[in-house]
C-alpha cells in the first residue's frame, strides 16, 4: 500500500495518485500554489481516493465555496468505508470542519492525533491562529494553541510544517526566543511557503526585528505568485511596515495594487478584515480618511459575511464606524446581541463594546473611546486573530489618548 510523506498508509489504487496527494498536502500546508488543482490532479488519477475528496474539500473552503466543500467532505466519507480507520476518520473530521461544527471537529481531531500524531493534514485545521481553537472565542485560546502542539514536537522533530506553526504559538504565548530560530529553520526549509514566511515576519515583528522584516519582506514578496493563498495578507504585512514610517505613498500603492479581491486568490476574510483594519490604522497614524475604499470593503464584508462572527464582526464594527453609519451599525449591535442570546457570539459580549469605542473614536468622543476600549481590553485576545492584527484595539486606545 502506498505511504505518505509521513509514512502513513495510503488506501489508492495509484502510486502517482499518491504522489500527487503528498504535492498537494504541501500546497495546503505551505500555502504556496493553488490548492483545488492540485486536489484535482490527484482525483483526476484516483477518483475513489477518499481523503483526497477531504484535501479538496478544505481547498474549497479556502477558496470560498463552502457548499461544493460541504459535497466534497461527503464524499470523502462515503468512500472512506474502504479505506483504512485512519482515514475514515480523517475524512469524519473534515465534514465537520467544512460544515463549522466546531467543537465536534476539534474534539475529532484531538482524539485522532492521540492515535495518529503525523497526520498533519487532519492537525492543520487546529494548528493556527485561524483554526479551530484560534477562531474558538475562548479566553485562554492562546495557551490552549501551544497545549495542543507542544506534545507533538518530538514526533515532528524539524518538520517545517510543525516548526512553523508551533513556532506561530511560541509567538502567541510570548516566547520568541524559542519561536525565532524555529522559524528561521522551518523557512530554510521551504523558502517559498506562504505560511512560513508570513509566521517568519510575524517572528521579526515580534522580536523587534520591524527594519529586518520589512527589508526582508521587500525582497521575499513579489516572489510570491497570486494563487498563494497569503498574497494579501503578506503584501499587507508589507504595507503595515511601511504605515509604521508613515510612509503612505508606499502604503496606499501596496493596498491598491496587491490587496484588492480581482487580484489573489486571497480569501475574503482577508481581504475583508485586512482592509479594514489598514484603513483604519491608517487615519489614526495621520492619513486621510478613504470613505471610498472602505465602501469597497463594506460591500466584501455584506456580500460574504451577513451574520456576525469571529474576528470578522469586530471589522464589521471598525467598518461602519469609519463609515459614520451609525443606523447600521445599531443594526449590527442589535445582530450581535440576538447571537449573544442564542450562544453565536462566539467571542461574546467584547464584540458589543468593542463597536461602542470604536463608535465613540470614529465620533470624536476619545474621553469615551479610550474608557471603553481600556475595560474592554482584558477580553480582547476572544476576537481571534493574532497580536499584532488585535494591536488594532491598543493603537486605537493610544490615538483616543492622545485626543
Amino acid at each position: 500500500m502506498p505511504q505518505d510523506s509521513f509514512g502513513l498508509p495510503l488506501t489508492t489504487v495509484s502510486e502517482e495518485a499518491a504522489r500527487a496527494f503528498d504535492a498537494a498536502g504541501v500546497c495546503l500546508l505551505s500555502g504556496t500554489g493553488n490548492p483545488e488543482e492540485a486536489t484535482q490532479r490527484v482525483l483526476a488519477l484516483d477518483p475513489d481516493f477518499a481523503i483526497a475528496h477531504s484535501a479538496d474539500a478544505m481547498a474549497r473552503l479556502l477558496g470560498g465555496d463552502p457548499m461544493s466543500a460541504r459535497e466534497a467532505a461527503e464524499r470523502g466519507v462515503a468512500l472512506s468505508q474502504n479505506a483504512t480507520r485512519r482515514e475514515q476518520q480523517h475524512a469524519a473530521i473534515f465534514v465537520d470542519v467544512v460544515t463549522g461544527k466546531r467543537d465536534p471537529a476539534l474534539a475529532k481531531i484531538k482524539e485522532h492525533i492521540a492515535e495518529f500524531p503525523l497526520d498533519a493534514l487532519a492537525l492543520d485545521p487546529a494548528a493556527g491562529v485561524f483554526g479551530l481553537i484560534g477562531f474558538s472565542g475562548r479566553q485562554q485560546r492562546e495557551t490552549e494553541q501551544l497545549a495542543l502542539l507542544e506534545p507533538l514536537a518530538d514526533h515532528y522533530g524539524d518538520h517545517w510544517w510543525f516548526q512553523h506553526v508551533y513556532g506561530f504559538a511560541l509567538l502567541e504565548c510570548d516566547a520568541a526566543d524559542r519561536a525565532v530560530p524555529m522559524v528561521e529553520a522551518a523557512l530554510a526549509q521551504v523558502p517559498e511557503s506562504g505560511h512560513v514566511a508570513h509566521t517568519w515576519v510575524h517572528a521579526l515583528f515580534e522580536d523587534n526585528q520591524h527594519e529586518r522584516a520589512r527589508e526582508w519582506l521587500e525582497d521575499w514578496a513579489p516572489r510570491y505568485q497570486p494563487d498563494g493563498i497569503m498574497y494579501c495578507h503578506l503584501w499587507w504585512h508589507l504595507a503595515l511596515f511601511h504605515l509604521l514610517n508613515k510612509n503612505f505613498d508606499a502604503m496606499w500603492q501596496i493596498f491598491d495594487e496587491r490587496c484588492q479581491a480581482d487580484m489573489s486568490a486571497s480569501p475574503p476574510i482577508n481581504l475583508f478584515t485586512d482592509g479594514v483594519s489598514m484603513l483604519w490604522r491608517a487615519e489614526m497614524a495621520g492619513a486621510e480618511r478613504s470613505v471610498e475604499r472602505m465602501m469597497v470593503l463594506r460591500g466584501i464584508g455584506e456580500a460574504n459575511f451577513p451574520r456576525p462572527g469571529i474576528f470578522v464582526d469586530v471589522h464589521r464594527a471598525a467598518c461602519l464606524a469609519y463609515l459614520g453609519d451609525s443606523a447600521a451599525l445599531d443594526e449590527f449591535r442589535t445582530q450581535c446581541r440576538t447571537a449573544l442570546e442564542k450562544g453565536r457570539l462566539w467571542a461574546g459580549e467584547v464584540v458589543i463594546q468593542l463597536a461602542d469605542g470604536f463608535e465613540a473614536y470614529a465620533n470624536g468622543d476619545f474621553g469615551k473611546a479610550g474608557e471603553i476600549l481600556t475595560a474592554a481590553l482584558p477580553q480582547v485576545v476572544r476576537i481571534g486573530g493574532s497580536r499584532a492584527q488585535r494591536r488594532l484595539v491598543d493603537e486605537t486606545i493610544t490615538a483616543a489618548n492622545r485626543g
